[in-house]
Formats: structure tokens, sequence, C-alpha cells
């Protein structure tokens, strides 16, 4: 088996598929590669290296299962000369720019470390990550249970929760999962539940937001509404610009002059964010500030750790 630099034809029964744990892909995605292959036949070759007289796939998974199922023997590949470290990172570096989602990096990100002993540097460049992307992923996935990453995988949960279910003790992830999954919450809902249930200060009152999630969440909702309002404001502001921008009768001198005011009212609407944000911050360390009008007891600290 020589192979060479151009593409060249490979039986299906050739390819060893040990990297497609890392590169999962929804049965929908394959049906449009599918349609593809039988009007179109194969655009673009798949990627492969060779291993032990086997070539070993590093992209072109979706193509591989979409010609099988319409029955093909052989698909065209082209060989690139890379050991294994670099192949994996291959599988992210060639589909970066299409549906890799977080949780499919962290895994990966957690292969090359945990499997192929590369240091978080060695991976960041690797991936042309710096250190701190890498690390993101690597805490997310170590703090997932198995369950957890299982169902993501299999879009159980919407696949942009990851890094708020991350938040939540393992031992507590099974109960946190019966519960979005009941309600059929979405990311930004997960998001917010798991910080409700992370402030609670017991194991009783995390038991009770996620017995009255729903209700815990419209109670957080419409508290944040009325103590933003300037927010909401500019936030109805943009859903109206949006509206006009839909409207195909407005000219298009007008319509990019529309576009710039959408741009100012976003760049509003993120510093009021930073402005509250702030002041939220603030109140949080006057309460832990004890009175000017009180007089300190001997020994005791003015203001208490935080």
């Amino acid at each position: 088996m020589n192979p060479g630099k151009m593409s060249f034809s490979v039986g299906l029964d050739q390819f060893d598929l040990e990297l497609e744990r890392l590169r999962r892909c929804k049965d929908t995605f394959v049906q449009k590669i599918l349609q593809s292959l039988k009007h179109q036949g194969q655009l673009a070759p798949v990627v492969v290296t060779e291993r032990q007289q086997r070539l070993l796939m590093i992209d072109g998974f979706k193509r591989y299962r979409a010609a099988e199922m319409l029955g093909w023997s052989c698909l065209n590949a082209v060989s690139v000369e890379v050991d294994m470290k670099k192949a994996k990172a291959m599988l992210y570096v060639l589909n970066r720019s299409g549906c890799v989602s977080m949780l499919h990096e962290a895994l990966l990100v957690a292969e090359l470390i945990e499997n192929e002993g590369l240091t978080q540097n060695e991976v960041g460049i690797l991936m042309d990550h710096h250190r701190s992307w890498v690390s993101r992923r690597l805490e997310m996935i170590r703090r997932l249970s198995p369950e957890i990453i299982d169902a993501l995988l299999l879009e159980l949960i919407p696949p942009g929760a990851g890094p708020s279910l991350a938040r939540v003790p393992q031992c507590n992830q099974p109960d946190f999962y019966a519960t979005i999954v009941r309600h059929r919450f979405s990311s930004a809902q997960i998001a917010k539940l798991a910080d409700i249930y992370c402030k609670a200060p017991s194991p009783d009152m995390k038991q009770m937001v996620l017995a009255s999630a729903g209700e815990a969440l419209s109670i957080v909702s419409k508290k944040q509404k009325e103590d933003r309002p300037s927010q909401k404001v500019f936030e109805q502001m943009i859903v109206l610009v949006d509206d006009v921008m839909a409207d195909k009768t407005i000219p298009a001198g007008v319509k990019d002059r529309i576009r710039r005011i959408k741009i100012d009212l976003a760049d509003i609407l993120e510093q009021i964010n930073k402005e509250n944000i702030c002041v939220s911050t603030t109140k949080k360390k006057q309460k832990f500030t004890q009175p000017s009008g009180k007089p300190e007891q001997s020994g005791a600290p003015s203001v208490l750790p935080g």
C-alpha cells in the first residue's frame, strides 16, 4: 500500500476508524452528506495516514458512513505523514471552521493530555490556541460525569450546556440531569438554573431549587428585568432594529445606516452590562463591611473575609 501524495481509491474495509470515537457525527449530518454523494458524487477525498498496514482515517467519517449506507465499496482518499498525536489534533484543525462542539474539543484535549502525555502548552500549539483555551476545556471535561458526557454526545441535553453542568458537583449531576430533561430546558435556562443551584446555601435548598426549577427560573428572570430596566429597553430596541432590517422594501443604503445603529446599540448594551456587574459587585462588598456608625469590637476586623 503506497498511496503517495495524490488521491487514490480505498476500499471501505481498509479504513481504520479508531478515531471516530473522538468525532461522533449526528445522523442528520450524515444524511446531508448521503444526499450529496448520491447526487454529486464524492467532491473531496477523505484524509488518512498509514498506520500498521492500514489507513487510519483522520477526516471524512460522515462521508464513510454515508458511502456505507449507499452500498459503495470504496472512497477516494489522500494520505498525510503524521504521528498519532498530530493525527488526533487534525481532527479539530481540519473541522474547526465547521460544527465542532466545545464538548468534542474538550474530549480531544483530554485525549491528547491523558493518553498521549502532552502538556497543555503542547496541546495549545497543536490545536492553534492559547493555553487558557486548553485549560478551560480540560477542566470542564474532568468535572463532567461519564453519564452527562454521553447524554451531551447523544444530544439528550443541549450541546452548549456542558460548561454550566460542569459547575454542578458530579455527585449531584444525576438529579440535575433528571430535572433539565424533565423540563426540556434550553442551554440558557440550564445556565441560569446552575447558577441558582450553586448559590443555594444548603443541600435542602438545592433540592428545593430542583423540585421547583421552573418557578425558580421565573422568579430570577423577573427580578433581573426589574433590576435592569435600561438593559431591557436596549434589548427591545435591538429586536425592533432586527424587525426593520427584515423589511425587504427598505433600500440597501438605508439598511447600512440601520446596521450601524444596531452596532451602536449593542455597544451601549455591553457597557450597561459591565456597569451592572460592577454595581452588583460593589453592593456585595458593602454587605460585608461594618457600618461606620457602629463601634468596632475589640480585636474584630472591620471587614469580614469574603
